[in-house]
């Protein structure tokens, strides 16, 4: 194959590049369902199973739906648009932009980074949508409460992980088909 239909093969899956439609095809004897998280712009998802009846020696008892953490994001969402030219919507930006711990970088800081992003012959592979690289601010720039242990956190703030708050890993209410 030349290079030329290389490239014009490689052009032409760009443009035309989807996601598979059994890939976001509704799972069967379920439903996606959101349960508002700490705050209204946080929606966990889990996926309602319907689960068959016990059956019994005298009649069918019926079993109330599962509920169960939903890991598949916005693919299994009928009423989600997937463009892969787009990427993914940048859900935790806000949440980000309101601790005040990151800054954005000129560009990418990386040699393998900035040969990929400066290789012609990559040009058409890339996602229609760029988005700036952010990093954390250095020690001297952060918060008083994120720099010295002995400062009172603000309330609502948790010690997840590495120390960072992320909303969206508060815990949901059990479901009332739970147990």
């Amino acid at each position: 194959m030349t290079k030329t239909v290389k490239s014009k093969t490689a052009h032409f899956l760009a443009e035309t590049a989807q996601v598979d439609a059994a890939a976001i095809a509704p799972l069967p004897a379920s439903r996606k369902v959101y349960v508002e998280g700490s705050r209204p712009d946080i929606r966990v998802p889990f996926r309602e199973i319907k689960l068959s009846p016990t059956k019994t020696s005298s009649i069918d008892e019926e079993n109330p739906p599962l509920l169960v953490y939903d890991t598949s994001g916005p693919y299994t969402d009928p009423n989600a648009q997937i463009d892969l030219r787009q990427g993914l919507s940048a859900l935790r930006r806000a949440w980000i932009e309101e601790r005040n711990d990151t800054e954005f970088l000129a560009g990418h800081t990386s040699e393998y980074g900035k040969r990929r992003a400066n290789d012609p012959t990559l040009a058409q592979l890339r996602f229609d949508l760029t988005r700036t690289p952010r990093r954390a601010l250095s020690t001297k720039r952060r918060p008083a409460w994120k720099r010295d242990p002995a400062v009172l956190r603000p309330p609502g703030h948790r010690d997840a992980g590495n120390g960072v708050y992320c909303p969206a890993r508060k815990p949901a209410p059990p479901s009332a088909g739970h147990r």
